[in-house]
């Protein structure tokens, strides 16, 4: 009987749960290696306050471009490109939230 839940490397799926995960990821990265000292949660803070959290998700979104031509030209999955692809989108979404938002206050 096959597992229903088997790991499918080339699927929109794979790629859409990656390209949501690389981000957060690429934030904690940044802020173990250059913002040591400060703590997270008061880093996150301080940036939407400041009206620097929607460029800062832009910046990260370079981990999602790394994987999305990782994904294309060495496992030549297409459809996880996709996912990422979508993934971006998502955040694209966030973003012009964050902007608009900072646009009405």
């Amino acid at each position: 009987m096959k597992n229903k839940f088997e790991f499918k490397r080339d699927s929109k799926l794979t790629g859409f749960i990656l390209g949501l995960l690389f981000p957060p990821v690429f934030m904690f990265l940044y802020w173990l290696f250059l913002l040591q000292n400060k703590v997270p949660d008061l880093v996150i803070s301080r940036l939407y306050y400041e009206n620097q959290l929607a460029p800062f998700i832009g910046l990260a979104q370079i981990a999602n471009a790394g994987l999305f031509f990782y994904f294309i030209k060495k496992w030549d999955a297409d459809e996880s490109g996709k996912g990422v692809i979508f993934a971006m989108l998502f955040y694209g979404a966030i973003i012009l939230y964050l902007k608009l938002d900072t646009i009405g206050s």
